[in-house]
């Protein structure tokens, strides 16, 4: 572990969040991006107290979806088409996406998770999901992304529907009861959640993302409460810029050869049906 990971390890998420300025054209915007994948490189404490890198599930290049037994399993293909729509947009390469069903080591870091009013902490599902203990768990073990549904409230305000963090690798989706209808709504959900999970830690509509140059728009997918499945152009700036400063910095190729930017996504995503 280098020095500057010995700082971004102590430094609070809010603090390194707010390391993004209030950028003053596009190009600045873009380049800042384009660095930022040093901040998602920190390093982030599991359960047991070690350090893991918080890009590991990146190259592992697989996400899993799960669901808790009181979810309708009608959500589930709005969820995974939902997460491919926003790989797609970026250009990445298709990440190894699947439905993993219920699993009871799931709902045991579920449970730890749950503070005694029954909502859960999406951070602390975060430091379970990444133990050794979980990687190691036959079904469910591995280095990769999860995404659990669940009709649990979630801790940070019973008006939040979803919680992720890139760098603990995980969607928290809250759908308790009517949440569960609106499957329209669910893949715009995930839609926007995914954003935060593959790096933007910001919403649209943050002050720190008041950024001159881009075409003012009320119909963002990174918006607060977005209702709309569209990401605007500098929202999507953002994540195209992010990754490729993943790509220069790892040496390793997330995007597709530009002749293919233009492909149709969706046979990678029936592919999951």
């Amino acid at each position: 572990m280098g020095e500057k990971d010995e700082i971004l390890k102590d430094m609070p998420r809010k603090e390194y969040e707010r390391m993004c300025p209030q950028c003053k054209s596009k190009e600045n915007w873009q380049r800042y991006w384009q660095n930022a994948h040093e901040f998602h490189y920190l390093h982030v404490e599991d359960k047991d107290g070690k350090y893991k890198r918080a890009d590991e599930w990146v190259h592992g290049r697989e996400i899993r979806v799960y669901k808790t037994a009181g979810v309708n399993g009608d959500v589930v293909a709005n969820v995974l088409r939902g997460i491919c729509e926003v790989s797609r947009n970026i250009g990445l390469l298709p990440f190894q996406t699947t439905y993993a069903g219920s699993h009871p080591a799931i709902d045991e870091m579920l449970k730890s998770a749950t503070n005694g009013h029954g909502s859960l902490d999406g951070t602390q599902l975060g430091i379970h999901l990444i133990s050794d203990e979980a990687r190691n768990t036959k079904g469910i073990g591995g280095i990769h992304a999860n995404v659990i549904i669940t009709d649990l409230p979630l801790a940070i305000g019973k008006r939040h529907w979803g919680q992720s963090e890139f760098e603990y690798g995980y969607i928290a989706l809250s759908l308790p009861g009517v949440r569960q209808q609106d499957l329209n709504f669910i893949r715009t959900l995930t839609m926007h959640e995914a954003g935060h999970l593959f790096g933007l830690n910001l919403h649209h509509d943050s002050k720190w993302a008041a950024v001159n140059g881009y075409p003012e728009t009320e119909d963002c997918t990174m918006m607060w409460e977005a209702e709309s499945p569209k990401m605007c152009g500098k929202c999507l700036d953002a994540l195209i810029y992010l990754w490729k400063g993943i790509e220069q910095y790892s040496k390793k190729k997330f995007f597709k050869d530009p002749e293919k930017l233009n492909e149709s996504g969706e046979t990678d995503i029936e592919k999951l049906f």
